[in-house]
Parts: C-alpha cells; structure tokens; sequence
C-alpha cells in the first residue's frame, strides 16, 4: 500500500493532466454532441428562459427583469449569472453556444481547484482521486448544456473554499474572500445563511495560528460580507418595498417546502402561483407569503423542522437501501448521452461510494 502511494506520489504531475485532459475531452464532446440551445422564445425550462431573457435585458433596455410566470419580474432570479452572461454577449457578441463554451472552461477549472484543495489539506493520493471523482462524476455533466448557474456556483464555491484553506491570519486573502463570497451570495443566496459558518471556520484558524483578536477579526470579515450584500437588497427594497436580500424565488420554495419536504415539487409550486385568490400578487407577494408561512411552520414545531431539514441533507449523502441496491447495476452508474443514441455508462456519487468500499475492502 505505501509503495502503491510513494508512486502516486512520484507521478503525481502526469496523472493528474491525464485525468484534466480526459474530463475536458469528455466535456467537450458533450456539448459538440448536444443540440444549440434555443432561444428564450423556444419551449425551454423556465431557468434559462429567465437567464436568457435577463442577460439580453440587461444589454439592451439597460434593466433587470424577464416576464416568469406571466408577470414582469425584477428580483426573481440571482443577479451575477444573468450579469456575466451579459458582459460575455457585449464582449465576445450574442451566440448559443456561449453559456456552453462558458460552462466547458469553468468545469475544467473546477477539477483542477478540487486538486488544489485536496492536495493542500489532505495530501497527493486525495487530490488525485478527487479531482478524478469529479472529472468523471456524471451529475456533473448533466449541467454542461443547459443556461443555469449550477457549475458557476460549484466555481465560486471551491475558491471560496480554497481561500478558508489557505487563510492562517488576517491579511488580504481576507479581503479577495470577503469579495468572492459576496459576489457567491448573488449566485446563490443560501450562502448568506451559510456566512456565519464560514465565519466560524475562520475564527478557529486564527485561534490555531495564535491571531490576536480573532473573535472581533472574523465578526468584521461577516459583517463586511453583509455590507457587500446591502446594495442589491436596498435595490429591491426600493422596488418592491420589502425586504428581499438577493432575489424573491426564495419565498415560493420556502413556502412549499415549510409544510412538508416531501411535498416541494414544481406541480405544488404552480397551484400554489396560479390560485384564483393570488390573481393580483407581485413577486414579492409570494416571497413575504412564503417566508411568513416559514416561520409560522418553524415556531409551531422546531424540532420537527430541523429533523426533516437534516434527512433531507442526510437524502442526499448516503445510497438509499444500500443493502439491496449494491447488486444492481444502476445503483453504480448513469447514462451520460452523447447525442440521441450514444452514451457512457459515468459512475454516480453512490457508485464512487462502492467503488471506494470496495478498494478499502481489497487493500486491508
């Protein structure tokens, strides 16, 4: 085993161009085999429609909003991918292929940053296997095509996380941290809850690295990310005369989700839109709706919130009925098509779980 790592070790360089070179090869090929993306005037899901139409909005009325749901809306969506979109269309000039091309490079940027983290926190045979996992890691593919800001998200969320791991005392990688985890923030909201966590993890760098202050250090470094969040909040404050920090979508899943995780589906979410008695709502209508009705469900029973909030985390990290479903095929790998009738069978997070069951189990 130590002769298997020392080699790994040795050769750590070519392996890992080899596994960059082939999740890009396979990337690429993806989206050579894939149709372009229509236009937002096509039958396309409502994400992209949303982001296109807010990147050409942006460009040539010179404002933010796209009509979703048959009203006009100015706070529905995250403002930085529409925004990036935008400037890539002004730069380089409108094509379909653009948030393809787009998703490619940031997707081969992100396999080389979860080396880069795994090789500084855990060593060389980590930063091997896991950039591997991702490069071929086949939900990862399943975003490459589409207008969404799911891998500029996963991007922004490693260099974040790249940041917290190379911070040992309060310098300026403080600052480009404060920067890009705002500019996070406006990509994906959840982050402002997920903040003080980071901060967290902060504060116990500074106490290992003996930082004088770290308590009030790592209070300043929350506080400027909440700065840097205000400004788009007054906007929509001033739009909308509510208090939205990042945009309004946030309260329609809220309030589905509020009564039952199982029940938060698209077909709940669109009865609840189209009432007959919500005729007359804006968006942020729905959004103080939702989050009143969150916090009603949250007081009447907490305990049942946080127990349903930490299976529905739990859902997602561990195989479901592992004891069955290690003999089947499918629980290892999903089809990744390239073009109507080829695919490749990519393992999935469950099947890298075996897969890596099983080494251990073979190498004890």
């Amino acid at each position: 085993m130590k002769d298997i790592i020392q080699k790994i070790s040795e050769n750590k360089l070519p392996i890992f161009i080899v596994i960059l070179i082939s999740g890009f090869l396979l990337r690429l090929l993806l989206i050579l085999s894939q149709n372009q993306p229509p236009h937002y005037e096509f039958p396309v899901g409502m994400d992209e429609v949303n982001y296109l139409e807010l990147s050409e909005n942006i460009l040539k009325f010179k404002t933010f909003g796209a009509w979703s749901e048959n009203f006009f809306t100015r706070s529905t969506r995250s403002p930085v991918y529409p925004a990036v979109l935008s400037v890539l269309n002004f730069f380089l000039g409108y094509s379909e292929r653009l948030p393809q091309i787009l998703n490619l490079f940031i997707d081969t940027l992100n396999i080389i940053l979860i080396y880069q983290i795994s090789l500084l926190l855990f060593g060389v045979p980590a930063g091997l296997f896991s950039s591997a996992f991702y490069a071929f890691y086949a939900p990862a593919f399943m975003y490459l095509p589409f207008v969404t800001s799911d891998i500029l998200s996963v991007f922004l969320f490693l260099i974040i996380s790249l940041a917290i791991s190379t911070i040992n005392k309060f310098d300026c990688k403080i600052i480009f941290f404060i920067i890009i985890y705002a500019i996070a923030v406006h990509i994906k909201p959840v982050l402002l809850l997920v903040a003080p966590f980071a901060n967290f993890a902060i504060y116990l760098i500074f106490k290992k690295h003996s930082e004088k202050n770290a308590f009030l250090k790592s209070a300043h470094i929350l506080f400027a990310i909440y700065v840097l969040c205000f400004p788009w909040a007054m906007r929509n404050y001033c739009i909308h005369r509510s208090f939205v920090p990042v945009c309004t979508v946030a309260g329609w899943h809220l309030y589905d989700s509020a009564k039952t995780a199982e029940e938060l589906n698209p077909q709940i979410l669109m009865r609840y839109i189209y009432s007959p008695d919500k005729t007359q709502h804006t968006e942020s209508d729905y959004f103080d709706e939702g989050m009143k009705e969150l916090r009603q469900k949250i007081l009447e029973n907490p305990a049942e919130k946080i127990y349903k909030g930490f299976l529905r985390i739990l859902y997602f990290w561990l195989p479901e009925k592992p004891w069955i479903r290690i003999f089947l095929p499918y629980a290892y790998v999903q089809p990744i098509y390239f073009g109507k009738s080829f695919f490749l069978p990519m393992p999935d997070f469950e099947g890298f779980l075996y897969a890596l069951f099983i080494f251990i189990v073979v190498m004890a």
